[in-house]
């Protein structure tokens, strides 16, 4: 279904079911693709190249004790075991998943970021990303693993989530001084931010003052300006929040505060009883309209959810919406194509 609506890009990861993301994606992999990755040989047949496969390294069990490795050895047998699984040759982008876990920043720089480069020189992966929740640790992160000599950065690509959506625009919005709070009311869990940003400022200053090489200076700037200044693409995914900006809510074990819980089970329930819209509608127009983010992932579960979402991406008409238009102009322009048709 995915494809059959130029959908391209495929995005998983071995913590994703424990591996069982993987397996199935190869599965599908395998009766679409033509030549060696699969055994397809119809005029509809997919070529490897036409598709955009990206997957992590680093979070992988249930079980805490093993939920988390971000050594050297494990990183590289994790990637072949994914290209294994998914049939697929290589990876277009090989994402390091939730470094606020590592024991240490010094683990990340001096194994788990030399096994990805070693990856990418070995053709197994084609780019590097990094993906987690907090930003101001992606952010450190980016920074001290910058590459000697102002060559740039070893991440082409971040993956952000639930931080450009309608109850939390953080991703556009610039760090507050040292010793001041992010606002409670754009954060998911403020408490979480605070925790794991607090337990790795330590290891991260402490991995700057170990430093032999000078390292750029950090823009005062939101993390979207950030990276859009420094050439790493930028991803938004979750626009649902999962799932608190839904009909049915989010699931028992979502992170929000009761208070945000509360605030958008209301939303959604103006937006139904008051104006016949469902929020979840709104939130995805409201996420594809931000003129700076390239590419939203939004995890669809069956052929209804991907139909609807691609009734919605329709809306945005390259030939109605100007090059120049700012955020604001699009939302008016989307939101309102119905009435105008």
């Amino acid at each position: 279904a995915v494809l059959d609506h130029g959908i391209n890009l495929l995005d998983t990861a071995p913590w994703y079911g424990h591996g069982i993301s993987e397996i199935v994606v190869g599965y599908a992999l395998e009766d679409i693709l033509s030549g060696d990755g699969g055994n397809h040989t119809g005029d509809d047949a997919i070529r490897r190249d036409e598709l955009i496969i990206n997957t992590k390294v680093g979070r992988y069990e249930a079980d805490p004790a093993h939920q988390f490795d971000f050594s050297y050895d494990r990183v590289l047998s994790s990637i072949q075991t994914s290209i294994q699984r998914m049939k697929c040759d290589y990876v277009d982008v090989i994402q390091l998943h939730d470094p606020e876990f590592s024991p240490s920043v010094g683990l990340l720089l001096e194994e788990t970021i030399p096994a990805l480069l070693l990856a990418k020189e070995r053709g197994w992966a084609r780019s590097i990303g990094i993906t987690g929740y907090p930003l101001e640790v992606q952010r450190e992160l980016l920074l001290r693993s910058a590459r000697d000599g102002g060559e740039g950065f070893v991440f082409d690509q971040s993956l952000t989530y639930c931080h450009c959506n309608l109850h939390d625009m953080s991703l556009f919005i610039a760090p507050p001084p040292p010793g001041e709070d992010v606002p409670s009311t754009v954060s998911l869990n403020s408490d979480l931010d605070k925790t794991v940003v607090a337990s790795n400022a330590t290891d991260l200053a402490d991995t700057e003052q170990n430093s032999h090489h000078q390292q750029p200076q950090e823009p005062a700037s939101s993390f979207a300006d950030f990276c859009n200044s420094n050439s790493i693409v930028l991803l938004a995914a979750a626009p649902l929040s999962m799932g608190l900006l839904t009909q049915a809510g989010p699931p028992d074990w979502h992170p929000a505060s009761p208070k945000l819980k509360h605030a958008c089970r209301n939303a959604a329930y103006i937006c139904k009883e008051e104006y016949g819209v469902d929020i979840a509608s709104l939130a995805i127009l409201f996420a594809l309209a931000q003129v700076d983010i390239p590419c939203t992932l939004l995890g669809m579960k069956s052929v209804e959810e991907v139909d609807r979402a691609m009734e919605l991406a329709r809306r945005f008409d390259v030939g109605r919406i100007a090059e120049d238009s700012t955020t604001e102009k699009v939302l008016v322009e989307v939101l309102n194509v119905e009435e105008k048709e």
